[in-house]
């Protein structure tokens, strides 16, 4: 087998191991490769939530299963806004990083993690 050679980059590679160059290559697997985890995420939670309204449903009555979809939703949106605030700053620490701006990232990481703090703060305290 002849041995590779380093001066060619395969399609979409950044050349380090282990590393891959998103901006080339195509667009649709890469856009999969992102999406299957938060995909597999989302059917588990949905999953959870049927088999929690058929539990609830089939032996304590109408008035849990109601309660019991109710808080399935305002989960499911609860998850949903902290998966975007999670991507949000990521993409702020990422540009940081890329511009080598190591106090921008510090600083969008501390901002991140200070909203995180007041928001669970907010939410534990309100129930």
């Amino acid at each position: 087998m002849p041995s590779p050679d380093p001066s060619r980059k395969r399609e979409g590679s950044s050349g380090r191991p282990g590393q891959r160059d998103l901006t080339a290559g195509p667009v649709a697997s890469t856009l999969l490769a992102f999406a299957l985890p938060t995909l597999g995420s989302n059917v588990l939670q949905s999953l959870n939530g049927t088999i929690n309204a058929i539990w609830v449903g089939r032996f304590l009555g109408e008035d849990a299963l109601a309660a019991t979809s109710n808080a399935h939703t305002l989960m499911f949106l609860m998850f949903g806004a902290v998966f975007g605030f999670g991507m949000a700053a990521t993409i702020l620490d990422g540009q940081s990083f890329g511009r080598r701006d190591l106090e921008g990232a510090r600083r969008a990481f501390g901002s991140a993690i200070g909203l995180v703090l007041i928001a669970s703060v907010v939410v534990a305290t309100l129930g």
